[in-house]
């Protein structure tokens, strides 16, 4: 048996590994969270600090950081950055396989096959945020935890791992109490909750003592979503289209049929004192979720529900036990269950265009590749390069400089950072400079400061006005020479 567990593993990270080889060309590309995470990895490896005044938990740039050094300096970083993200995936059904086998000897094979047609990690299976790691930490500390019982050392691996997890996604922090829960009582377990709390306590103490707020990070993502519209549901109507939208995730992520057999599979095994933990954290994430989108604290992303949608099918086995036993002597139950099944079938794919949806972003990693070059090759040899982001194509700006090469010093301007004021000093500190306006520079006032037509457009309409470029990810303080212009 253990063989057959080994080979299961090994031809679903193959299966993985082929699957998003073969769909990397048409991968979205351009998300902004993704390449600002990738400059934060990438100056987390110029300069490593420790950096407890971000809202962004630590571990992530720590992890992506050196995994983008050993790829090409000047160009290709989101590909190298997607296959990070192929890495986790792959790892994900490691520790997914390793808990559900702790968690069903026989049945474990159902939720490792979901995962694999799962909708849900299809996508984020080429987005390399912090959700895949803190989700395959977060699935081997439980499993380590719940093995810690007949094999003592084990409770360092799942003090390892619950660390990790807390220190990629706040979401992971509820999860620590469970895994303590989940170990052998005694010292280990009271050694266990006193390394787990630290780090949080840490963090908390830190934003408190610089900016007031032990949550700084959490309230600061709400902030920034509320700036950008984002704010608490304004009605019914609204309420409920977030829910559906979770639901529908939670249901379809990883194939309609597992999860209804896993939501009765829990019902069934709530009588199993430690099982009953993971059902409840599996619950209690999905409140969070609905809590979080409702009130403005969330957008509507995916990602944010890997973990309770991947432990909702640890439990298809259980709900499959009991759906056997309840058709087996009856003809007319098993035809509504077939019945049941078909619907299902036909259900599933309008909730799995819905996940994947999420991910269709108009750049993919094919054009990426034609387009960045043919910016570079447009620029004279050794120009400075300025790029704006124009909404909604500020993720195409950040996607064409990481996958340059581009020539010179580069800068990126957020939308409405490059104002006219910030416009006139650069214009002064470099007078032949020109800019890269993705979208084109219709409506843009800083376009104006440059008083150059526009001399090609390249991909999808990616304006380079005449002359030579500076290229740079501008944010308040890190340019003094355009002092008072923030």
């Amino acid at each position: 048996m253990p063989g057959v567990f080994v080979a299961a593993l090994l031809l679903s990270a193959l299966i993985t590994l082929v699957w998003r080889w073969r769909l990397m060309p048409f991968a979205g590309m351009a998300e902004v969270d993704v390449s600002l995470r990738i400059f934060s990895a990438l100056g987390w490896i110029d300069r490593p600090y420790w950096p407890g005044d971000d809202f962004w938990l630590p571990l992530h740039r720590m992890l992506l950081g050196p995994w983008l050094a050993c790829g090409p300096e000047t160009s290709g970083r989101i590909g190298v950055a997607l296959w990070f993200a192929v890495f986790w995936n792959i790892l994900l059904l490691g520790a997914l396989g390793w808990l559900a086998r702790r968690m069903d000897r026989e049945l474990w094979w159902i939720p490792l096959l979901a995962a694999l047609i799962s909708p849900l990690l299809l996508y984020q299976g080429f987005v390399p945020l912090a959700d895949l790691p803190a989700a395959t930490c977060l699935l081997a500390a439980l499993a380590a935890a719940l093995g810690a019982h007949k094999r003592r050392w084990e409770i360092i691996l799942a003090v390892v791992f619950a660390l990790m997890a807390s220190m990629l996604r706040y979401e992971a922090w509820p999860a620590l109490a469970v895994v303590i829960l989940l170990l052998p009582e005694g010292r280990g377990r009271v050694v266990a909750a006193l390394l787990l709390g630290l780090f949080p306590l840490m963090w908390m103490t830190g934003h408190y003592a610089l900016f007031g707020d032990p949550l700084h990070g959490i309230h600061k993502a709400a902030q920034w979503q509320a700036s950008q519209g984002w704010t608490a549901a304004a009605g019914m109507g609204e309420a409920l289209s977030r829910m559906g939208f979770v639901s529908s995730v939670l249901l379809g992520g990883c194939a309609i049929p597992v999860a209804l057999l896993g939501l009765w599979g829990m019902i069934r095994r709530i009588g199993d004192v430690r099982l009953r933990w993971i059902a409840l954290l599996a619950v209690f994430l999905v409140l969070i979720d609905f809590w979080a989108v409702l009130t403005g604290h969330a957008l509507l992303r995916s990602r944010y529900l890997i973990v309770p949608a991947i432990l909702l099918t640890l439990f298809a086995g259980e709900g499959l036990r009991g759906l056997v036993a309840l058709v087996k002597d009856s003809p007319r139950r098993r035809w509504v269950a077939l019945a049941m099944v078909a619907l299902l079938f036909v259900i599933g794919p309008r909730l799995y265009g819905l996940v994947v949806a999420e991910g269709l972003i108009p750049l993919t990693s094919k054009e990426l590749r034609l387009t960045s070059p043919a910016l570079a090759q447009s620029l004279p040899a050794e120009s400075d390069v300025i790029m704006a982001g124009i909404e909604p194509m500020t993720a195409y700006t950040h996607a064409l400089y990481l996958n340059g090469p581009l020539p010179g010093r580069v800068r990126i301007f957020a939308p409405g950072e490059l104002n006219p004021c910030i416009a006139a000093k650069l214009a002064q500190l470099h007078p032949k400079a020109a800019l890269v306006l993705p979208g084109g520079p219709a409506g843009s006032d800083a376009y104006e400061a440059w008083k150059s037509g526009v001399s090609m457009t390249i991909g999808r309409g990616v304006a380079v006005p005449k002359g030579p470029a500076i290229l740079f990810y501008h944010s308040a303080g890190v340019n003094p020479e355009l002092t008072g212009c923030q």
